[in-house]
């Protein structure tokens, strides 16, 4: 009998780079406190491999990795900035939810 040998297929799901993984990342962080404090190394070497792969194909010669990301946050619609070795995230027009009161009643679970 003959067999016959399956060929793989590409999936096409699209492949999503390391800086938009960070940015999902972040998402909840920014939601619940509006701001995020993270150290800087993942995000600058997610957009150094961005930038090795764009650069190759001669687009983005003249970005460096700072400037990447923040492009990308911008595009999001936050605001960053570098503080020492950590990158700032910020949700602007954030505001802290109030806080919610449950009265519970006396002898409502006995």
């Amino acid at each position: 009998m003959f067999t016959r040998r399956r060929q793989h297929k590409v999936p096409k799901v699209q492949r999503r780079d390391g800086l938009a993984l960070l940015i999902t990342g972040a998402a909840v962080t920014l939601a619940a406190k509006g701001s995020a404090r993270c150290p800087a190394g993942p995000w600058l070497a997610a957009a150094r491999v961005l930038l090795v792969t764009r650069q190759s194909c001669g687009m983005d010669l003249a970005t460096t990795e700072q400037e990447l990301v923040e492009v990308r946050l911008r595009a999001v619609g936050w605001a960053c900035r570098w503080v020492g070795p950590d990158l700032v995230v910020e949700l602007p027009g954030w505001i802290q939810p109030a806080p919610v009161i449950v009265a519970i009643q006396p002898g409502l679970f006995d």
